[in-house]
């Protein structure tokens, strides 16, 4: 059964409401989430994680690096079969530079096949710029 937009669309919007600890229930606990380049570590969150609690452990150290969240946009939702693609911008300040960041993202959510109304996310593959995280990073952390 196809993943309905509007299911996604509700997903997206607590990415952009900075709530992560909901989103994160509408995911499999094995979940696959794969960051830039799984075979590069050209960043401290680039990777191929296996599991919520793997890629957390990596994550929440790096929110450190922002003054507040980052307030991200949609830009642009496509929604086909059992796969969302999702382009957004996020904006943020550094916590310690105090520069402005502004990055964009290209996240890929694959979600369960199944006949379930509200399929969990099984796997991510996020994408965004290497180079401008690692600098934001070293210059934040």
């Amino acid at each position: 059964m196809p993943v309905k937009e509007s299911y996604v669309q509700g997903l997206i919007q607590l990415q952009l409401n900075g709530d992560w600890p909901t989103l994160m229930t509408y995911m499999r606990d094995d979940v696959e989430w794969m960051v830039i380049n799984p075979l590069v570590k050209s960043t401290p969150l680039s990777g191929l994680f296996h599991g919520k609690e793997e890629y957390g452990q990596t994550l929440t150290p790096l929110f450190s690096t922002f003054e507040d969240r980052i307030n991200f946009t949609l830009e642009r939702l496509t929604v086909v079969g059992n796969l969302a693609v999702a382009e957004m911008k996020g904006q943020a300040v550094g916590a310690k530079d105090k520069k402005e960041f502004v990055g964009f993202w290209c996240n890929i959510f694959e979600f369960e096949d199944d006949n379930d109304e509200n399929p969990k996310i099984k796997a991510i593959k996020e994408y965004l710029d290497s180079a401008l995280i690692k600098e934001f990073i070293e210059n934040n952390l």
